[in-house]
């Protein structure tokens, strides 16, 4: 396996790990009836745009995806449709934040309309890792040369996770602390369990 690809996985398990707290968090306010933690919300979507336009989808779409759409011209509607992934994604998210606006603000059946904006978020990006954990990644390590893994190695090495390299920041230090205590072992304590 490549760096690259192992950097690719890690990277998709760690997003996984962000929509899965934001889901336990929005499952406790509509299950428990507790107020919302407004601040760790804020902290995942500011997490999740800043992660995905930043760290991850450019280097997809800038190396892996134009170095497979070279080497398997029968991979570029899929890879078009994924690229195209990455903008839906970015609109879905910024009415996440529109949504939660509303919710803070006390709207009527905002915070139902924020939820429900969620989970179809989640679905959405859940669809586009599963695309390509099983359709591109195998497909870019049947096709791609060693020279085109070397360029797209340095690419997924330059920068890392925000929230997840040992380097990252106290920016997001509620929100590691809080997928810590909700995600379930090895990852967390999995108190929301």
């Amino acid at each position: 396996m490549t760096v690259a690809l192992a950097c690719i996985q890690m990277d998709h398990h760690s997003f996984a790990s962000v929509l899965t707290c934001l889901q336990a968090e929005l499952r406790e306010v509509a299950h428990m009836h507790r107020k919302p933690n407004f601040r760790l919300i804020e902290q995942i979507l500011t997490y999740i745009g800043e992660f995905l336009d930043t760290y991850h989808h450019p280097k997809e779409d800038e190396y892996l995806f134009r170095l497979l759409r070279q080497r398997e011209p029968g991979m570029v509607d899929t890879l078009n449709d994924l690229r195209g992934d990455h903008h839906r994604g970015k609109g879905m998210l910024k009415d996440l934040w529109l949504h939660l606006a509303d919710w803070k603000r006390g709207g009527p059946n905002a915070a139902a309309a924020f939820m429900g904006s969620y989970e179809a978020y989640h679905a959405f990006e859940r669809e586009h890792v599963r695309t390509e954990e099983r359709v591109v990644l195998p497909r870019a390590t049947a096709a791609l040369t060693p020279a085109d893994w070397l360029e797209v190695n340095a690419a997924f090495l330059k920068d890392r996770d925000p929230l997840f390299d040992s380097q990252a920041t106290e920016h997001f230090a509620l929100l590691r602390a809080e997928i810590d205590r909700l995600s379930p072992p090895p990852y967390g304590r999995g108190e929301a369990a």
